[in-house]
């Protein structure tokens, strides 16, 4: 088994965080 390693696991988290981030921006939009 593959070990994951710590450069995956950090575009892992930057990934999360971009998709988050879209996911919360229709929202603000419609605050507007």
């Amino acid at each position: 088994l593959k070990l994951i390693s710590s450069l995956d696991l950090i575009r892992w988290r930057g990934f999360r965080k971009i998709s988050v981030f879209l996911n919360s921006f229709p929202k603000r939009y419609n605050k507007i």
